[in-house]
């Protein structure tokens, strides 16, 4: 689990978290160490408190596109897509994959 991590990166003590979220401090010290794992109620909380998902907490891999590193226009873009209807999305998609043939071609 990325506890200790994400409690760094947020800049958040673990008392605080202990006491924000009711859990015992000695368990949020074994949580952030990988000494112990939460149940799933506690792990949610914790998720949910540091506006993360579960995935991330747990440092499960995944194909989300961390929108923070992404410069800005192409940032707007995928937005643009992602508020596309089913149809318009995969009008784009087809545009696309025409476009990048034409690299492959050249």
């Amino acid at each position: 689990m990325n506890l200790g991590y994400f409690l760094k990166k947020n800049n958040i003590s673990q008392t605080k978290m202990a006491h924000d979220l009711s859990i015992p401090q000695q368990s949020v010290n074994k949580y952030a160490l990988n000494k112990a794992e939460p149940n799933i109620d506690t792990l949610c909380k914790i998720a949910d408190y540091l506006h993360i998902s579960m995935d991330e907490l747990l440092g499960r891999k995944s194909n989300n596109i961390n929108l923070e590193v992404v410069e800005p226009e192409t940032k707007s873009l995928i937005v643009k897509i992602l508020s596309m209807n089913k149809v318009q999305r995969a009008q784009t998609i087809n545009f696309v994959n025409t476009l990048t043939m034409f690299d492959e071609i050249n």
